[in-house]
């Protein structure tokens, strides 16, 4: 798990970043049972559809606008995880942001994002998480050309974006790329909100 700092003003929360293989091939409504109990003691959490994730700062930077959004009494959402979604898709409509990240039945992987006031909250809702629904991926959202393509089009980034910031030809580099321009979008949310 990838756990950052997140700050708003002087208040400091922790956030945990991952991506779990569905080995027990768990239903959507299924993983929202599981993501249930394990949310104990924390502020947030959500379970979504990885597909459409270009990398974990995606993913951070959904969490940071979210999280400000929350405590600055802007939010779109009731929830601070559903706002999460919201921030992550780029979108300012719910139905839109779950259209494009929110479980959907037959996902062999799904993406955790969880917000707590500890690393030790966080690796223990992810180790509830891990016991029901499968073990985490090594490399969460790994750069892949399908991943480019894909992310690419969901978020509208053109070839040319993703070649003016990419330092090389790699898959690794283009992802990062396209990553950084998906920040980007993410963070025109909080500036439209």
């Amino acid at each position: 798990m990838i756990i950052e700092t997140l700050i708003h003003g002087s208040k400091e929360l922790k956030v945990g970043i991952s991506e779990l293989d569905n080995r027990a091939g768990l239903t959507d409504s299924q993983m929202i049972d599981v993501a249930r109990h394990a949310s104990e003691g924390l502020l947030a959490l959500r379970l979504f559809d990885p597909a459409n994730i270009a990398a974990p700062i995606h993913v951070l930077s959904a969490a940071q606008n979210a999280l400000n959004a929350w405590l600055g009494d802007y939010a779109i959402t009731r929830s601070l995880d559903l706002e999460i979604v919201v921030y992550a898709s780029a979108q300012r409509q719910i139905d839109r942001a779950l259209a494009l990240l929110g479980l959907r039945p037959g996902l062999s992987t799904v993406g955790v994002v969880m917000i707590g006031s500890s690393e030790t909250d966080l690796k223990a809702a992810l180790a509830r998480l891990s016991s029901d629904i499968g073990p985490e991926r090594p490399t969460p959202f790994a750069p892949t050309e399908e991943r480019l393509k894909r992310v690419a089009e969901a978020f509208g980034v053109s070839e040319s974006e993703i070649d003016i910031l990419a330092g090389g030809r790699t898959v690794e580099e283009r992802v990062e790329a396209l990553a950084r321009c998906v920040v980007g979008r993410v963070s025109v949310v909080a500036v439209e909100s």
